[in-house]
């Protein structure tokens, strides 16, 4: 997490960036007590209840790291915009409107996801294999 704390502290000094980092924020702190929930769920004997939505876990997750690669770039492309002008203004525009919809339409649908992991309702537990 050193490596994504560094990329957000920076990203929180970028006009451009600093919603982004702190949405990122937001969504590792759920992470963060997404995997204490499971945890003591597994370590109270509910292991199979606490990986029955680790796909849909392992998704959310994927989107964090997918989303701190976008913040990374969306601060290099902010930096490199004062300098830019032409085509390499409007590379670095798409590269910050690339960002923003990520986070936007992607990284945003992680907190209610993260929700439903932390529910460990069961249902793929409880699915009957006659019914396929």
């Amino acid at each position: 997490m050193g490596r994504i704390q560094k990329t957000l502290a920076k990203a929180s000094k970028v006009e451009q960036c600093a919603p982004m980092a702190a949405q990122l924020g937001g969504v590792l702190e759920s992470i963060q007590s997404c995997i204490a929930v499971l945890g003591q769920a597994a370590a109270g004997g509910e292991l199979r209840k606490a990986l029955a939505d680790a796909s849909l876990f392992l998704e959310c997750f994927g989107h964090a790291v997918v989303a701190w690669i976008w913040l990374d770039k969306a601060v290099l492309a902010a930096k490199s915009l004062d300098e830019a002008s032409g085509d390499e203004s409007h590379f670095y525009q798409g590269k910050l409107s690339a960002a923003r919809y990520f986070y936007r339409y992607e990284l945003s649908e992680v907190p209610g996801k993260l929700k439903v992991v932390m529910a460990m309702h069961g249902d793929p537990l409880e699915m009957d294999l006659a019914g396929f």
